[in-house]
């Protein structure tokens, strides 16, 4: 599972690269179709970088709130008037699904896409995508292993992909975090889309200061923003401040926020979403607004019911007899069979679950069941009455609902049956029955669960109160604040210490590469640095000096011993260092012959000439025929390759020798270092290459150890606190799925319906 974690990591990275100008693009000059729409800056580009690139493989980063699907809306237009061409949504959680369906796109979940893959792939079916465009969505809350997966089949079918998201929001519950690989190591073109559009005018400060990690000045802003624009009924009590801070009150925060959205408006606290870091307090807010709301007569007849609430865990935790162990009576739902979890047998570790009705028992060993299709559930009471906000937790096709979809409970009848207007369709749950018992009250939702949404008005619970404090994280604040329109509504335990946190906790995760790279990162870091610092060429007198197009592409360094600076791409095109040719200022003479390379180990190319064509790149092996190249093509780019010893200059081939480098140099050698473990006497580089080869086919025990203790250092801490803290029923959509329609020509979730946009 560790490799798997790192192999994933190289098979994103290696897709993207090989799926360079690999496809024609879909409308040659698009511009015009995204002219005259109404678009910012930001929403053009990146119409225009889907529609015309030649590559497999795009990027959008696209913050919170600047009309993703608004200019998806564009392309899909733009898509539909072209024969034969198709758009697929594909999106991690229902709400970004009908994100993508607000935009006319046809969308599933990632989680059912894969599931219908792997059925086709049983049965020996191959899917032609050449002439589909996948919208992967959200993709800043995919895992590694679910994009590797992704990119693997759109390769294999011949499709396309331009994957969105927001690498600044919460990041996957799985393990990794590819988006930001995507954004940062990979050879994929990306747009930034920044110009934001959902807020009104006093409120969009906020969320540029918040973006910009400047906590204190977007509190600042939302706090000009008063209260009262919130409608209310008369008798209610209007917060002095939009930024309340309880330190130094008797007050509790989850009483204030229950009386707050009590004392609203019945329309306003239908705008209104609550956002609680813990699950614990989600859960007490909610029952909080529950017990007001009934107080003062807005709820009708009443029932007490049951209701299933998922556990946390993650997968590796079904693979672990200990967690049956602590779940022992809880219920287990595989597939769409509910059963009690029993004993566990210390010797065979075999879990016995049983069966509800009809109390037969069976045995079955964790190691051995399919993760993706299990759910552990608490049974918990709770209390619905007429009037009530439900919101649904788990997916059910035949009643067509999904998890989050929110309803309001019209009649409770004389045996407990609840019958709920869902958005205009009846649905009615018997909670006499396990599969009718996946709901919880629909007033306040986790962080995690808001990331996606839009809604007038948010009210926020923050602090450093117990398990509040290690929630407090720079990239949760700021999914929270930008859930909101027009009014943000924050009380906080202790407002200077949660900022204070808040400052200190980026949020952000390592990929496995980036641990394993951190010293040549700071090389490549070091030498951009100098890049920054210097001047083009063309920018100074040197260049009058130097023969026409030699240093058109250089920059020149001052100092002792002056320089020119040619700078030195990866095989995925970031500079990664510069080669440093000594230079005679007052007569233009270039010291080749005491060149030299500084940077990471990964620079290999060598930018003599960046031309002003598209196309394939001029690649050379050595100055003399860079120059000739350049006076003969002067248009396109010229690439000296720096490992003489490649015969072929293709991108394929630059992949495959940094595959080599990385797997022998770092997963070798850096990582032994990291992990302290002893070692023989170097080997030669000859030698140490055949004992790697010798060894990769037996899983060397040393790479093991490796990739486990990355793996620990990337997500340990942060994953145990989320899954104790967030409501995780949306950690795997697949499982949140009630009832999967059977039907032989079901195509799971593909909904076409036009749905209102929450951008």
């Amino acid at each position: 599972m560790q490799r798997e974690n790192w192999q994933n990591e190289k098979t994103i990275l290696k897709n993207i690269l090989e799926g360079k100008n690999a496809v024609d693009p879909l409308i040659a000059d698009a511009r015009h179709e995204t002219e005259g729409k109404g678009l910012t800056d930001g929403q053009q580009n990146a119409a225009g970088l889907i529609l015309e690139s030649r590559d497999r493989f795009v990027t959008v980063q696209g913050y919170a709130g600047v009309g993703k699907t608004t200019q998806y809306r564009v392309v899909a237009a733009a898509v539909n008037q072209v024969e034969g061409l198709e758009m697929r949504g594909l999106a991690p959680t229902h709400r970004a699904v009908g994100e993508l369906q607000a935009a006319g796109i046809p969308a599933q979940t990632i989680a059912s896409f894969l599931s219908e893959q792997g059925e086709r792939q049983a049965n020996g079916q191959t899917t032609d995508y050449s002439r589909t465009l996948f919208v992967i969505d959200e993709s800043s809350m995919i895992g590694n292993r679910d994009l590797a997966t992704l990119t693997d089949i759109i390769v294999a079918g011949n499709g396309r992909a331009v994957m969105s998201g927001d690498e600044a929001q919460l990041k996957p519950l799985e393990s990794g975090v590819p988006f930001s690989l995507t954004l940062n190591r990979s050879a994929a073109d990306v747009v930034i889309m920044k110009e934001i559009v959902r807020q009104t005018p006093e409120l969009r400060p906020a969320v540029e200061h918040i973006i910009a990690g400047q906590v204190q000045e977007a509190l600042n802003v939302a706090d000009m923003v008063s209260p009262s624009i919130v409608p209310r009924d008369k008798d209610a009590t209007v917060p002095e401040r939009s930024i309340i801070d309880l330190k130094d009150s008797d007050k509790i925060a989850v009483d204030e926020i229950a009386t707050d959205f009590a004392g609203r408006t019945s329309e306003a606290r239908d705008k209104t979403l609550i956002v609680a870091e813990l699950n614990r307090d989600r859960m007490a807010i909610n029952e909080s607004v529950h017990d007001l709301l009934q107080a003062k007569g807005e709820l009708g007849d009443s029932v007490t019911v049951n209701h299933l609430v998922r556990v946390s865990n993650s997968m590796a935790d079904l693979n672990r007899p200990g967690f049956w162990s602590e779940n022992y009576k809880n219920t287990v739902r595989i597939g769409e069979q509910y059963l009690t979890i029993g004993l566990v047998d210390p010797k065979s570790n075999l879990v016995e679950l049983n069966h509800q009705e009809t109390g037969s028992s069976r045995w079955i060993s964790p190691l051995e069941l399919r993760a993706s299709n299990v759910a552990v559930f608490e049974t918990k009471e709770m209390e619905v009455s007429v009037g009530e906000r439900i919101r649904f937790t788990a997916t059910d096709h035949d009643r067509k609902v999904k998890s989050n979809d929110l309803a309001v409970v019209t009649e409770i009848d004389k045996v407990g049956k609840i019958t709920l207007d869902a958005g205009g369709r009846k649905v009615v749950l018997d909670p006499r029955e396990q599969k009718d018992q996946h709901f919880d009250y629909g007033y306040a939702v986790t962080t995690y669960s808001s990331q996606g949404a839009s809604v007038p008005y948010i009210i926020g619970l923050v602090g450093v109160d117990g398990a509040r404090e290690r929630m407090a994280s720079l990239d949760s604040t700021y999914v929270q604040l930008s859930r909101s329109v027009e009014h943000i509504q924050l009380y906080a335990d202790d407002l200077s210490k949660w900022v204070e946190k808040v400052k200190e906790r980026s949020g952000e995760r390592e990929t496995v590469h980036d641990v394993m790279l951190r010293g040549e990162d700071l090389k490549a870091t070091n030498e951009l640095n100098i890049w920054k610092r210097s001047q083009p060429v063309s920018a100074t007198r040197l260049a009058a000096k130097i023969e026409d197009g030699i240093a058109d592409a250089a920059h020149f360094r001052s100092g002792k011993t002056p320089e020119l600076l040619y700078a030195v791409l990866n095989e995925h095109g970031r500079q990664r260092g510069n080669w440093h040719v000594p230079v005679s200022p007052t007569t233009g003479r270039l010291d080749v012959e005491n060149a030299y390379y500084a940077g990471a180990s990964d620079g290999v190319m060598v930018v003599m000439q960046q031309g002003e064509s598209e196309g394939k790149p001029i690649y050379t092996d050595n100055l003399p025929q860079a120059l000739s190249e350049m006076a003969e093509h002067p248009d396109k780019a010229v690439i000296i390759l720096r490992d003489s010893d490649r015969n072929e200059t293709t991108d394929v081939s630059a992949a495959e020798t940094i595959d080599i480098k990385l797997e022998d140099e770092i997963e070798k050698e850096k990582i032994k270092n990291l992990l302290k473990i002893d070692t023989e006497e170097p080997l030669k580089s000859d030698e140490l290459k055949d004992k790697i080869e010798s060894e990769r086919d037996t899983k060397d025990l040393n790479d093991e150890k490796l990739i486990e203790q990355i793996n620990r250092e990337i997500n340990e801490e942060e994953n145990k606190e989320r899954q104790e803290n967030y409501h995780v029923e949306l950690m795997n959509d697949e499982l949140n799925i009630v009832r999967h329609d059977k039907g032989k020509d079901y195509q799971p979730e593909i909904i076409r319906e036009v749905q209102k946009t929450i951008e």
